[in-house]
């Protein structure tokens, strides 16, 4: 079993100023960034990054969907999925198929291949996870995942401005 040591707890934030540093939206942004990073780094070796096993994810759980479908779900562009869907495609993770009675739209699914890597990158963002929130107790991993939820969810329910 891999051991993970404890970060020290040292704030860097104090040459900025304190709007910033104490704003929500910047310390989001920020955590937001050091996981990314970190998942990305781990995840150069395969090729892709978090969007990509995003999608790769989606699609395992649910090859039926449409591509403008997968975009709404992850909110990502539709020219960036059709860049993401192809450079998968390349790597040979996923198949655009034929869905029955839709000339017009594609399915994508995971090869065996693309479900083998997607298990090892989720293992990877389940040990990034942990190493990230190491720091916190259970109950506040747990309260902080909920208050994210909360977050994504109310804005899944905002009206578009």
């Amino acid at each position: 079993m891999e051991m993970i040591s404890k970060p020290s707890r040292k704030r860097s934030r104090s040459a900025l100023p304190v709007k910033i540093a104490n704003s929500v939206g910047f310390l989001l942004n920020k955590a937001a960034e050091v996981v990314r990073r970190r998942f990305d780094d781990r995840l150069a070796g395969y090729g892709l990054t978090a969007r990509h096993i995003g999608v790769l994810s989606v699609v395992a759980a649910d090859p039926s969907l449409k591509q403008r479908e997968i975009c709404d779900l992850l909110r990502i562009d539709r020219t960036t999925m059709v860049y993401l869907i192809d450079s998968l495609e390349e790597l040979g993770l996923v198949v655009r198929k034929d869905l029955a009675g839709d000339r017009r739209s594609y399915g994508i699914e995971p090869t065996p291949k693309g479900k083998l890597v997607m298990e090892r990158a989720l293992a990877d963002a389940a040990r990034i996870e942990a190493e990230t929130l190491l720091h916190l107790t259970s109950r506040e991993r747990d309260a902080f995942r909920r208050v994210l939820e909360t977050i994504v969810e109310d804005s899944n329910h905002a009206s578009p401005k």
